[in-house]
């Protein structure tokens, strides 16, 4: 998977080999001219997330699209890859750089995907890009979740955690822990971003000014007289 758009614009001679010579295409470049892994991380992971093998999530996109699921439309959309919402951003984004600045490269990457793909590959994607399909199962996806959000007047699940801890007030906290070895630099910078975040009002959260009634931060340095024993603060 080419993840910028300068990586992308190297696959240009493996797109010319596609158009000219299609029928000396390995597999492996096929799966490179599509952006494709390998075809058993595409069988683990349409396995974990899916309960489908690869063969079966084509024939299905194929043969009855309307019955495909959002996430069975979005792993075909990201091209098999498990995508972070940061990255399904920046994977959309450098594509349409590419539409943008290098037209010409498109129209070669397109139609070099188009030579490569299977009959039953190519029927799959045709109809995963019609509006009715992958947009619609988006926008009903999308629905869904923004319907079954809870009210806003009421506290997020962690606000309610910290606020009600069986009616007692308990304290609660973590622990940053770093090797002594480690370039003190570092340790330096992590307690200046931490003093920062401290001077900064809570982000806007129903029941956080609560919290922030009873709730006090503190930096505490500990030294355990066992490095490699981390025992005592867990206790």
């Amino acid at each position: 998977m080419a993840d910028t758009l300068e990586e992308l614009v190297l696959l240009e001679p493996l797109w010319d080999k596609a158009i000219q010579s299609p029928s000396s295409v390995t597999l492996d470049e096929k799966h490179r001219i599509l952006g494709w892994p390998t075809r058993a991380i595409m069988q683990a992971n349409a396995q974990k997330h899916l309960n489908l093998s690869v063969d079966d999530l084509f024939h299905k996109a194929a043969t009855n699209p309307h019955s495909l699921t959002y996430p069975e439309c979005l792993l075909m959309d990201n091209d098999f890859h498990i995508l972070s919402l940061s990255d399904q951003f920046m994977f959309n984004k450098d594509r349409l750089r590419l539409s943008v600045e290098r037209p010409d490269l498109t129209e070669k990457m397109n139609q070099a995907r188009a030579i490569v793909f299977s009959p039953i590959e190519a029927k799959a994607f045709a109809n995963l890009r019609d509006d009715n399909i992958f947009f619609a199962k988006s926008t009903a996806y999308h629905k869904a979740l923004e319907e079954n959000r809870k009210p806003l007047t009421m506290p997020r699940e962690w606000v309610k955690n910290v606020l009600d801890q069986e009616g007692e007030m308990k304290t609660f906290g973590f622990v940053f822990y770093h090797p002594k070895y480690q370039e003190k630099g570092l340790w330096e910078k992590f307690r200046e971003k931490f003093d920062e975040i401290l001077k900064d009002p809570m982000f806007s959260a129903d029941g956080s000014d609560l919290i922030e009634e009873f709730k006090a931060a503190e930096f505490v340095e500990f030294e355990s007289p066992s490095p490699d024993n981390l025992d005592i603060l867990r206790e």
